[in-house]
């Protein structure tokens, strides 16, 4: 039986642990998105300046006719002040816009790193799982065991070190059952003076001991 061991706590230590995880995989995936928004926006400002600059240029080359045509809202330098003006609103919200995304870039930046840190602070054996809400311990990916070895959980609490006891039976009730209790291999006949006698030897076999 698991001795001085608060299955309850742990499990909800175990839940704790991959939520926190799960929300810091969401922000780091949201913070990408967010630096490609934030790229996006520094591109689509570089090219309005671009076709600004290209047409204050054209601008300056055309000739008087046009601008006096330009009172009646008609000519070339009339079209061309059209342009500019929609670059210049186009770049004032762009830049509002790019503003607001690395504010928000940054703030996001800031809420992985917190995570970060609570999440190794919390950060649970990967051998432990839930299944069906009952806390279990799996050997079933080699790669998992490796979170189990001494050197990994000596991080964890004392309190949430687990006893396991190794046998060829599965638990009865809740209770580990030993060789004994599983099906008293244990026994052998013994005679003494002449008299047979079936003994039981009370050996629980300790196999290995996860800390």
């Amino acid at each position: 039986m698991l001795q001085d061991f608060n299955r309850k706590k742990t499990l909800e230590e175990l839940r704790e642990s991959r939520r926190l995880a799960q929300e810091y995989k969401n922000v780091s995936e949201k913070l990408e998105r967010k630096y490609g928004s934030v790229d996006y926006g520094k591109a689509k400002i570089e090219r309005l300046e671009e076709e600004k600059a290209k047409a204050l240029v054209v601008q300056q080359k055309i000739g008087i006719l046009s601008k006096l045509a330009s009172f009646f809202h008609k000519g070339k330098y009339y079209e061309v002040n059209q342009q500019i003006e929609t670059y210049e609103k186009e770049l004032s919200t762009g830049k509002k816009e790019w503003e607001n995304l690395n504010e928000e870039k940054e703030k996001l930046e800031e809420s992985k790193k917190e995570l970060g840190a609570k999440k190794e602070a919390k950060k649970m054996p990967e051998c432990l799982r839930e299944v069906n809400g009952t806390l279990v311990i799996t050997d079933e990916d080699v790669g998992l065991g490796e979170d189990c070895l001494e050197q990994n959980a000596s991080q964890v609490d004392s309190k949430a070190k687990v006893l396991v006891h190794c046998t060829n039976f599965f638990p009865k009730d809740k209770v580990i059952l030993s060789s004994y209790d599983g099906g008293k291999l244990n026994a052998r006949e013994m005679e003494y003076h002449g008299v047979k006698k079936e003994l039981i030897h009370y050996i629980i076999d300790m196999k290995f001991i996860l800390r």
